[in-house]
């Protein structure tokens, strides 16, 4: 009895419950049958990420039906403002190809409904249109019945934010809608516009008016000085040690030693 072995052979049956299998299989469904989470689920340290329905990057399949979210499309999720590569994985310049949820389709002379459909299902968007869906119709049906706010879009092929009410229903959804933040008294303190550039690090190039004049760090023929106005970066009103109310304090702050006065001897 002393010589039995020691394991079960790999092919045995076990009835020991916690030698469940510790992920699923790749071609598993994404989405269980349960309603609820499988939170006792141990997934392995695998890196197939995946972009779920819910636009939160996963690093396998496992760990999306793990909190019971459907596998949009492999890969990592693009955010706003990206262009997809092909497979998806990963955002980068110069593919025509449709990313799931981003804004990126919308070049597609398609209706919002068909571009919605191209983002879902990560197809390259069909072009022309069929005579159904007209971008005319589905576009002024949107701007009818949208309230105007910022949202990130593409003007000249160039990712910025702008203002208006013809966006898709489904940035609502996604929360690229951005509106003014305003005081108690009514003033705006932040505008949409703001928020928008500074949520999706786009290059918008705007003198606000609702920018206080101010010190700030620039850089005037490859020299870095402080200049006074309200032209400076969106994000620079929303980060601590940037906005100066005195040109010396902004000198002080970044060291700019030819505006920093010297002390008398």
């Amino acid at each position: 009895p002393t010589n039995l072995p020691t394991h079960l052979p790999s092919g045995s049956p076990t009835r020991n419950p916690t030698n469940l299998p510790t992920h699923l299989p790749s071609d598993s469904p994404t989405k269980r049958p349960s309603d609820k989470p499988v939170a006792d689920v141990v997934c392995a340290e695998v890196w197939e990420p995946v972009c779920g329905e819910d636009s939160v990057s996963y690093s396998n399949v496992c760990e999306a039906n793990k909190v019971d979210v459907k596998v949009a499309y492999e890969g990592e999720c693009c955010s706003p403002g990206g262009k997809c590569s092909v497979e998806g994985s990963s955002c980068s310049v110069g593919t025509e190809t449709c990313c799931g949820q981003t804004y990126d389709s919308l070049k597609c002379e398609c209706s919002e409904e068909r571009r919605w459909l191209c983002l879902i299902f990560d197809e390259a968007c069909p072009s022309p249109c069929p005579q159904e869906t007209t971008t005319t119709t589905t576009t002024s049906t949107a701007a009818a019945s949208n309230d105007a706010k910022w949202f990130p879009d593409t003007v000249n092929d160039e990712p910025t934010c702008r203002y208006g009410s013809d966006y898709p229903l489904s940035y609502e959804g996604y929360g690229w809608l951005f509106d003014d933040d305003v005081d108690d008294s009514g003033e705006v303190i932040k505008t949409g516009e703001q928020k928008c550039c500074v949520e999706y690090n786009l290059p918008c190039q705007f003198q606000s008016k609702f920018n206080d004049d101010m010190w700030y760090p620039d850089t005037v023929n490859g020299d870095k000085t402080c200049e006074y106005g309200n032209e400076y970066p969106p994000s620079y009103a929303l980060s601590n040690g940037m906005l100066f109310d005195s040109e010396i304090e902004c000198c002080i702050e970044f060291n700019l030693s030819h505006c920093i006065p010297k002390e008398p001897k």
